[in-house]
């Protein structure tokens, strides 16, 4: 594998090569068919062109995540665990194409046909098939091993794991952006339970209604987090 100076995933042997935006999200991604590029809303992959510019697939997201995904004319629906992952995919007339199982870590226990989205799928969890790693967001999760392929962008403000995946905790957290562990939608996390989240310590009271995809909660979170990293009494909280 070859990462960027800014640890980020730039090839996996011959398999794939990935470009990032300046958000440090996929742009592109390229493989023995061809080169995708990816659109997002916010942080959410809506759309997906290939080489020519092509629409390939359209990803539909609501307050409660992922909805549906359209590719080769073809629109699937999908139910989900408690978990997030994919429970059902379902066809536009409601017949159910496949049933899914995957473990606490995301290792398949029932699968009924190839998908960008299973394991995490409801919170964005997008899988590559051609390296069997799950890119979600900023980071990538690899299931063989139960944690991130590259450190935590945070530092050790967030844990002195810099590699460990929600705080080794996948059956109550979740981690839509690779960036903090978070409680499944609707409950956000308790800044007490999460120390050094600065996530969790600045959306204020916005947090009682937070809800999946809240991207100026998010913005103001980065923005806090850079201004206290300069201040030695934050550092060390």
């Amino acid at each position: 594998m070859t990462f960027d100076p800014e640890s980020r995933l730039t090839a996996y042997e011959s398999a794939l090569t990935a470009s990032y935006t300046g958000d440090g999200l996929r742009a592109w991604k390229q493989n023995s068919v061809g080169r995708t590029y990816f659109l997002y809303d916010g942080d959410e992959p809506v759309c997906e062109l290939s080489s020519t510019g092509a629409v390939a697939a359209t990803n539909t997201f609501g307050d409660d995540g992922l909805l549906s995904r359209r590719s080769d004319s073809t629109s699937v629906f999908y139910t989900f665990d408690p978990s997030g992952n994919t429970a059902q995919r379902l066809s536009s007339a409601q017949a159910v194409l496949s049933c899914d199982m995957y473990d606490a870590f995301g290792t398949p226990q029932s699968t009924g046909g190839a998908d960008v989205f299973g394991f995490g799928a409801q919170w964005e969890y997008y899988s590559d098939t051609e390296t069997g790693l799950y890119l979600c967001g900023h980071r990538y999760y690899d299931l063989a091993t139960g944690r991130w392929l590259t450190r935590d962008p945070f530092g050790y403000a967030g844990g002195v794991d810099l590699y460990e995946d929600v705080q080794n905790n996948p059956v109550n957290r979740m981690d839509s952006f690779g960036l903090w562990p978070d409680a499944p939608y609707p409950s956000p996390p308790s800044p007490s339970i999460i120390p050094g989240t600065y996530y969790g310590h600045h959306c204020g009271a916005r947090r009682a209604s937070w809800h999946h995809g809240d991207e100026d909660c998010i913005d103001n979170a980065y923005e806090s987090h850079d201004h206290c990293l300069d201040k030695p009494e934050c550092a060390s909280h």
